[in-house]
């Protein structure tokens, strides 16, 4: 699985994606965009002992067991990054295009369209630039902001997003403080 959308992953977005696995919307929210749970921070045990220095994620809503990280680990909530781009982008017009998670909810995406935004040619194909907000809950990546020419709808797509951002990337460190 290339696209690496598995058991637990949901992919939204107002028109079909390449790998059929989405489910179209007419417009994507926070309380559609499959998007919309918790990730808790717990004690990491090992043989009934206590690991410390560590701490294990898990998606709360469905016990689902994420990473075990550093207790210098910040948890970046799926909300925060939706709240930080709605504060971002206020009094500018977009849309959500895409929305979801990878590797079992190891990695969330954002597409949005800028609304007014020109497109550009080449060679006859259309391209239209998108920024992309992605976080993670594996050690993938920073919480991060970008600008690409590329959809999100699946981890090939985050991989081609990732090489043709442009010159806005804004990095956010997964740290307690």
């Amino acid at each position: 699985m290339s696209h690496n959308i598995q058991r637990n992953d949901r992919i939204v977005a107002i028109t079909k994606c390449w790998h059929n696995l989405e489910s179209i919307v007419p417009a994507i929210t926070f309380a559609n965009s499959g998007l919309d749970w918790h990730v808790g921070s717990h004690p990491v045990t090992v043989g009934g002992h206590v690991l410390p220095g560590h701490i294990g994620l898990m998606r709360d809503d469905i016990n689902l067991p994420l990473s075990v990280f550093s207790d210098r680990y910040g948890v970046i909530q799926n909300s925060d990054v939706w709240a930080a781009m709605d504060k971002a982008l206020t009094g500018i017009p977009y849309e959500v295009v895409t929305a979801g998670s990878l590797g079992d909810c190891r990695r969330t995406f954002i597409s949005i369209r800028l609304i007014g935004e020109k497109s550009s040619f080449v060679r006859g194909d259309e391209f239209k630039d998108y920024l992309t907000f992605i976080n993670s809950f594996d050690g993938f990546s920073q919480a991060r902001l970008y600008g690409s020419n590329t959809r999100v709808v699946c981890q090939n797509t985050l991989n081609l997003s990732l090489t043709d951002k442009g010159f806005l990337d804004l990095k956010i460190k997964h740290t307690s403080g």
